[in-house]
């Protein structure tokens, strides 16, 4: 059985390193339901980056909030997260394609 897993971030004036992210994620041997991505108030093109790549896929869903800590900004992703599992990632990695296979 496969379950359903929400890939969780939380992410702040991240324009550099989103793209990397979005992309290591969507290349996962693992299918994934959705990716919910925190914008924790950027000031950069982060969000613009973020909405481009769920215009292209439809699990890419991005939440808007304001000057929250890590910890707030998570668990405002998994308040919008509809998954039987929640994975969690920091914003400046790129895991490997394995990464989600290996953590469910």
């Amino acid at each position: 059985m496969s379950l359903n897993v929400s890939v969780i971030t939380t992410v702040k004036n991240e324009e550099t390193n989103i793209v990397y992210l979005i992309d290591s994620i969507l290349k996962q041997d693992y299918k994934f339901h959705e990716f919910v991505i925190n914008d924790n108030n950027s000031a950069d093109n982060t969000v613009a980056l973020i909405e481009e790549f769920s215009l292209l896929d439809n699990r890419i869903k991005v939440v808007k909030s304001g000057n929250l800590s890590i910890g707030e900004g998570r668990n405002t992703a998994i308040n919008h997260s509809s998954g039987d599992i929640l994975a969690l990632i920091d914003s400046g990695i790129a895991p490997s394609e394995e990464w989600l296979s290996n953590v469910v």
